[in-house]
């Protein structure tokens, strides 16, 4: 390998030359003008020899040797100094600060060849009499701790008899004890002199004996030197206690066994708690396999994600037996809705999460069966700031959920998504394109951002992924890190053609290789799926609600007439109020009434107002506000008067219908 050389000379007179010949010479040679250069050089490489000029521009190259023998990094690098100009004190001080020869200018080829290979050679043979030094140093100490060692071990075994807590005993070839210390009786219950009349075999419970006669055959045959065993022994007033015995066979020098040495250790309390430790995990084991149980029951099945989304994949992997990872589908009338989500934490923490949103989408989706994604995610929110929050009183607990929800319309063949961290990949042609989510979990948020609705409408061959952050913030591979969230994207991009069951094989395959020795971090969740629109037959949808009573309270008769061409077809027995007083009044006397329909602006009683007067009496019926207003704070009053739903006007009959429809089985 070439040794390098830093040339450093600001007005390379002769450099050229010197150059030239050291590369003749065999070394690489790099040229730097000043001492800021060369610092600068030095830290990204460190050469075998720097030649340095007496006289550098603007500098002093005196001054240059003294910074590098000062450094602590690069004291050692060998230096020779170059001059035109020779005065005995600039030698002198050269030479006082480290420099390891000197070249006169301009220097004969064969002058400076000999110059630089001394340097080397004195070099060398210095550092192979350090390299000789410190061999014998280490030699030295080794020799040392041998003999202390020694030292250290005759004491030991000096005191071992005496003060070793473990039972210490000798015994001859038929088990016949010959020697003990004083704990070895002490464990059984005996006295030295009791314990030296008899056999080992007297101290083990008749159930194990023959087992330890075959041990005692193995150790005296050759066929294993030692034992090691955990096994109970019997103490002298009959009970049985836990022991760690080790087991040795002493041979002369021909090889025959002449004793066998063994040494006793009680753990007896650290066996039976042992024993309480295994019960008690078996216990959380079994819950948390219930838990499980409890979590996959609520998970949707695959039966109706199927039927939803026919085309489609799911790679669930938590990384406990319950995950704070989850999975969610529901139909809503025309509307089919999927969600990946990643609650705060995993194992029992995030599991707990997941069954409480769980529980909050299905009441979203059975109840108040909202349609548009970012609405649902606002439910959400405020539903779990009431609940959460409201169980821990003063204290804001910040746990939440990252999410990414779809809702797919099967006869628009539009897709809305909405998410909360968790965004939504589409490959279209081949082209992939993120949409991001809001940089807001699904908890406690200062201010009051809204969620954002993002509508696709949907060609033929769309592909879409949803996912947590479990896969690609996974550790492993070579350089154990991170897989990372780029790969990920392309990873899915490669493969989005394949068969989405093919497509899942291979994600499985890529991040088990990925993990290999390494832990799982995280739950794993990722979704793969197509959309396909509603066949023509399943668009029409019949309601009969002849069975049934609704009160219409609005103050205008077209508003009435329009609504009761709306119910014809279901056959609802409709009953009109022309305002929120009369409606009160009506509910008081009609206790038949099965759904109310209220208008918000009418004379004497707005529908606010009706709503409270009604509630005061009846909990139960299903109260549906229509309003023209569009603030979000008339909705909010609304709720709190005690509405179950609403419709906005001008009426939508399909969006009336599907409303009614929640209150109406």
């Amino acid at each position: 390998m070439e040794k390098k050389i830093v040339l450093v000379d600001s007005y390379q007179k002769y450099t050229t030359q010197i150059i030239k010949d050291l590369t003749s010479f065999g070394y690489e040679c790099v040229l730097k003008a000043s001492g800021k250069d060369v610092f600068n050089y030095l830290e990204t490489d460190l050469p075998d020899l720097l030649i340095i000029n007496t006289e550098l521009q603007n500098s002093d190259g005196v001054e240059l040797l003294t910074q590098i023998k000062s450094h602590p990094v690069y004291f050692d690098i060998p230096v020779v100094m170059m001059t035109d100009q020779v005065h005995d004190y600039v030698l002198e001080t050269c030479f006082s600060y480290g420099c390891d020869n000197f070249i006169m200018l301009p220097s004969e080829k064969f002058i400076l060849r000999t110059a630089i290979k001394t340097v080397f050679e004195k070099l060398g043979f210095v550092r192979k009499i350090e390299l000789q030094r410190d061999e014998l140093k280490m030699q030295r100490n080794i020799a040392i701790e041998k003999g202390r060692e020694l030292q250290r071990s005759e004491r030991r075994l000096q005191g071992l008899f005496n003060t070793s807590k473990a039972g210490i005993a000798m015994s001859d070839i038929n088990a016949a004890f010959i020697f003990t210390n004083s704990v070895y009786p002490e464990l059984f219950g005996y006295t030295s002199e009791e314990i030296l009349k008899m056999t080992h075999f007297q101290l083990i419970p008749y159930i194990n004996l023959e087992e330890v006669k075959n041990h005692y055959k193995m150790l005296l045959s050759g066929e294993v030197e030692n034992l090691n065993l955990i096994r109970q022994y019997l103490r002298k007033n009959g009970t049985l206690f836990w022991g760690h015995i080790s087991v040795s066979v002493i041979r002369n020098e021909k090889g025959i066994p002449e004793s066998i040495v063994s040494y006793l250790a009680d753990i007896d309390s650290f066996k039976k708690n042992e024993v309480k430790i295994s019960l008690a995990n078996q216990n959380i084991q079994a819950a948390l396999t219930y838990a499980k149980r409890i979590q996959d029951a609520l998970l949707p099945s695959r039966k109706l994600i199927s039927d939803l989304f026919p085309e489609h994949f799911v790679f669930y992997k938590p990384k406990e037996i319950v995950s704070g990872d989850f999975y969610w589908a529901k139909k809503v009338d025309e509307y089919y809705l999927i969600a990946a989500a990643d609650c705060t934490g995993h194992g029992v923490p995030g599991a707990f999460m997941s069954l409480l949103f769980i529980s909050m989408l299905n009441e979203i989706g059975n109840r108040k069966k909202i349609s548009q994604a970012s609405r649902i995610l606002e439910e959400l929110k405020n539903s779990l700031q009431n609940t959460i929050n409201r169980s821990s009183g003063t204290d804001v607990i910040q746990d939440g959920m990252d999410i990414a929800l779809c809702v797919y319309n099967s006869q628009t063949n539009v897709l809305q998504y909405s998410g909360a961290f968790n965004s939504l990949l589409m490959i279209r042609g081949g082209e992939l394109k993120e949409y991001k989510a809001d940089s807001m979990p699904i908890g406690f948020w200062r201010g009051n951002v809204m969620f954002t609705n993002h509508e696709i409408q949907l060609k033929e061959g769309d592909v879409f992924y949803i996912f947590s952050d479990g896969f690609y913030d996974q550790i492993g591979g070579e350089k154990n890190r991170k897989f990372m969230k780029g790969n990920f994207r392309n990873l899915l991009q490669t493969i989005h053609l394949k068969p989405f069951k093919v497509q899942e094989t291979f994600l499985i395959e890529t991040i088990t290789n990925w993990i290999g020795n390494n832990e799982q971090v995280d739950d794993i969740l990722v979704i793969g799926f197509q959309c396909k629109p509603a066949s023509k037959e399943s668009l029409h949808v019949e309601y009969f609600w002849e069975a049934y009573t609704i009160l219409i309270a609005d103050d205008e008769l077209n508003n009435f007439k329009l609504l009761e061409e709306i119910f014809r077809s279901s056959k609802a027995n409709l009953i009109w109020a022309k305002n929120g007083a009369e409606a009160v009044e009506i509910c008081k006397l009609n206790g038949q009434i099965d759904l109310i329909l209220m208008d918000i602006l009418m004379p004497i009683t707005d529908g606010i107002a009706a709503t409270k007067q009604i509630r005061e009496f009846n909990n139960k019926i299903p109260i549906i506000v229509q309003t023209a207003l569009s603030e979000s704070n008339t909705k909010s009053k609304s709720f709190e008067a005690g509405c179950d739903d609403y419709v906005s006007k001008p009426i939508n009959r399909k969006e009336l219908l599907s409303t009614v429809s929640k209150f109406l089985i």
